[in-house]
């Protein structure tokens, strides 16, 4: 179970069927929790004998041997079907990240963009509260207009869905993702509320025939300060899928999903890199030559003494002409905190007593 962003790897779902064909129980999981990829179920009444199914993000689909059930083995009260539900380890942001580089994947990392309106993404601000449509015809003024449909079907040729909507923001870390049925009605939406310290949005969404498509960045003006980033994927933990009135528990399995928890609260060093960068955004065409020979001194190579030096004393002068341009720094708080301060004012200055103490 790998959720490297280069390198997804994971048994994505498992199910089992009985002698009828029927599902007596399935579990997606997430690229974020350890192998063995586990699920746990109560045998069904009726049920003489079981077959389990799993699919593979790279390798598909795989099946076991046939195993017959001796009479007894049936747990009193449980029955067939399908419990999906969303369930603790589907709400971590992490899971959902890493689940975004498996849609990323199946469209070999480059995104597609509709030029009719079908399945473009859409991101709208009304104050702090973000929503994602697909199709121009969800949009204001539009109406008539093309809508991405959601269509249920047994038949595997006819049903049509947005199976998935997400908002990165402006460094690529995720803000917003939601898991959708066939069955919700069209327009495929998304709706949450937009954490502070989030500069920039893009939206995608992910058609269960045609692949991953990309919308366009929307600037953000307003923030909850008391919001989050946002993780609803249906999954269940792996004890959960019983359909009977009590789950089966034991110490193990007990053991097991908490270690699925910790795995799933747990942030990649790639993300926890990402998550303390801050990018700077100023329109190219309000940069002077003078200006970019400034830039150009700023980022030159160099970590010698006197290259940390000349960034310090180049910083607060040449952001300060650039703020007043109106360019602007998009980062988390922290990162203010630690690394600048009034970094979007007149008087931009670095933390120099951060850097001291990192130099002695």
């Amino acid at each position: 179970m790998e959720d490297n962003p280069d390198f997804i790897h994971f048994i994505q779902t498992m199910w089992v069927e009985d002698q009828t064909g029927r599902v007596v129980s399935m579990r997606h999981l997430s690229p974020a929790e350890p192998a063995p990829a586990t699920m746990y179920f109560d045998v069904p009444e009726n049920a003489t004998s079981l077959r389990a199914f799993e699919l593979c993000n790279l390798h598909g689909l795989w099946s076991s041997e046939v195993v017959s059930l001796s009479p007894g083995s049936a747990a009193a009260g449980s029955r067939s079907g399908c419990a999906l539900r969303q369930c603790e380890e589907g709400t971590a942001v992490s899971a959902c990240q890493a689940f975004t580089g498996e849609l990323q994947r199946r469209e070999n990392y480059q995104p597609k963009v509709d030029p009719t309106g079908k399945h473009t993404p859409y991101l709208m601000l009304n104050g702090t509260t973000a929503t994602i449509v697909v199709g121009i015809g969800a949009t204001p003024g539009n109406e008539g207009g093309l809508v991405h449909p959601m269509e249920p079907s047994d038949d595997k040729t006819l049903v049509h869905w947005i199976s998935h909507l997400y908002a990165v923001d402006d460094l690529g870390n995720l803000v917003a993702f939601c898991d959708l049925l066939p069955t919700e009605p069209a327009p495929a939406t998304c709706t949450f509320e937009v954490p502070e310290g989030i500069g920039f949005l893009r939206p995608f969404e992910y058609c269960n025939v045609h692949g991953l498509y990309v919308g366009d960045i929307v600037q953000v003006s307003s923030w909850n300060s008391s919001a989050q980033r946002h993780c609803f994927k249906r999954e269940c933990s792996d004890s959960h899928p019983s359909l009977g009135p009590t789950a089966p528990r034991s110490t193990a399995v007990e053991a097991m999903i908490q270690q699925q928890q910790l795995a799933g609260a747990r942030i990649s060093s790639v993300n926890m890199c990402l998550k303390h960068m801050a990018v700077y955004y100023i329109p190219r065409s309000l940069l002077s030559a003078e200006l970019l020979v400034e830039i150009g001194l700023l980022t030159q190579d160099g970590d010698a003494a006197s290259d940390v030096s000349r960034r310090v004393q180049i910083f607060p002068e040449l952001f300060a002409k650039l703020n007043a341009l109106g360019g602007k720094w998009s980062a988390r708080s922290i990162v203010f905190e630690h690394t600048m301060q009034e970094a979007n004012g007149t008087q931009p200055q670095l933390r120099l007593d951060l850097i001291n103490e990192v130099s002695a």
